[in-house]
């Protein structure tokens, strides 16, 4: 008999005015300074690549789709603590929309990019922001919460969202699977990035700092 499949829970939300976030093991977090030449380096790699170095680690690039909408919520999802997804969508009901972004299968190619989690948490991260300084009061918990029914903009007053969520992980090497902009019908549209742990030894950190700039071309 099959064991039960743990459903997706949702455990956070960022905010985007366009900046990519960073996907990266919390003991690498300091390394990320958001320097001009670090920033300049991002940019430059675009939405074909990724992951970039960051310091003595891989971190993973979610690069918002602005076919979708060039700012808006990052819904953060999990599933046990093998599996985290971060969806942009688009669209009417919301949840609805979030719900299917999940049922989507994934597009692991056999190059996809890898991240090393060498302790128990796993961070997302405003790449704008300084990993070492910003951390204080921007760096918030991911936590098991109702997920919106509408994605409900920001405006002026609305309380600041994080600007970052550190979410619990089991170590290992986990597998980054990207899906562009995905239409639902209806005019509704989703993107997802999703890491899901492999099973067995982690691999070897030169192979993780080869598969660093490997890209995953949107599609046509």
């Amino acid at each position: 008999m099959s064991e039960a499949v743990e459903p997706w829970r949702h455990v956070g939300r960022v905010y985007t005015n366009g900046q990519q976030f960073l996907v990266l093991d919390i003991g690498v977090l300091a390394a990320w300074r958001a320097t001009e030449e670090q920033i300049d380096e991002l940019v430059e790699l675009g939405s074909c690549v990724t992951t970039l170095p960051v310091g003595d680690g891989i971190a993973g690039i979610v690069a918002v789709d602005a076919s979708i909408n060039d700012e808006g919520w990052l819904e953060v999802f999990q599933r046990g603590t093998d599996h985290v997804a971060i969806v942009q969508g688009l669209g009417s009901p919301y949840r609805d929309v979030m719900v299917r972004a999940l049922s989507y299968s994934s597009t692991t190619q056999a190059d996809d990019a890898f991240i090393e989690i060498g302790g128990d948490e796993l961070v997302l991260w405003d790449s704008a922001l300084d990993g070492a300084e910003d951390t204080h009061t921007g760096l918030h918990h991911a936590v098991p919460r109702r997920l919106p029914a509408d994605p409900q903009p920001l405006h002026a007053g609305s309380p600041l969202p994080p600007a970052g969520l550190r979410i619990p992980v089991r170590p290992g090497t986990y597998q980054l699977d990207v899906r562009w902009r995905t239409a639902l019908g209806d005019g509704a549209h989703f993107a997802r990035w999703l890491l899901k742990r492999r099973n067995g030894q982690t691999t070897a950190r030169h192979q993780l700092k080869r598969s660093a700039r490997l890209a995953v071309l949107p599609p046509a």
